[in-house]
């Protein structure tokens, strides 16, 4: 250790402080060794002619931080290919909190409304009434079971109109295994909702007519006259 001490604290004899930041010293405090980061200062301390008579050493470990920071950009890492596929596809791209019950980011794409704020009242926002405690029903589902949320539903568009979408959002995890956040995409399949309901209602009108011009013949016999 001394071979990097040294030049240090002959650094500090001369009046400066010096700080290693996040330094590396691996340690075998559970019985074996492991990494272990600490941040050291060096001050020197100054005597009454203000000449340095000493040097304090400050030692703060700083493991926990240094690993939160490679997680978190690990995660980041991750999630470039997801937003570059968002992009490159025009979807619309939405953060939900753990249990969704506050929408923290939403990229409308002029589908819908932006939300560039968190939000909690998302539901009322975006959702008709009518359609909410489906929305909700499937919503915790997969809460419950930290699984991919996928649904097809009806949103209110930027115009106040119905408009139909492709909603699939994935649980971001923690290295507890708890949701810390879900990221999610959304696709505008409108013109195929109302193709499938034009289909549809083609398809009844058709029935109708076919039941319409159904028929069974009755013949009617003429009268029978009698002679007595």
């Amino acid at each position: 250790m001394w071979h990097i001490n040294e030049p240090i604290y002959a650094r500090v004899w001369q009046g400066e402080s010096v700080t290693l930041t996040n330094q590396l010293f691996p340690i075998a405090r559970h019985g074996y060794p492991e990494e272990a980061y600490f941040t050291v200062c060096y001050s020197p301390l100054r005597d009454e002619r203000d000449q340095v008579a000493g040097v304090l050493v400050t030692v703060f470990e700083t493991t926990a931080a240094v690993e939160r920071g490679r997680a978190e950009a690990a995660l980041r890492e991750s999630e470039e290919p997801f937003r570059a596929l968002v992009i490159a596809t025009s979807y619309v791209m939405y953060r939900m909190s753990p249990d969704w019950t506050e929408m923290r980011q939403l990229d409308g794409r002029g589908f819908i409304s932006d939300t560039t704020r968190p939000s909690q009242s998302w539901l009322q926002e975006y959702i008709f009434p009518e359609d909410q405690g489906h929305v909700l029903e499937v919503i915790r589902d997969a809460v419950r079971r930290k699984s991919i949320f996928e649904l097809e539903h009806r949103v209110r568009r930027v115009d106040g109109s119905i408009g139909w979408t492709h909603s699939r959002a994935v649980p971001l995890l923690d290295d507890h295994g708890e949701i810390r956040e879900w990221f999610g995409a959304a696709s505008d399949i409108t013109e195929r909702k109302l193709a499938e309901e034009r289909l549809q209602e083609a398809r009844t009108e058709a029935a109708v007519r076919d039941t319409t011009n159904a028929f069974v013949p009755w013949w009617t016999l003429p009268p029978m006259s009698f002679t007595a």
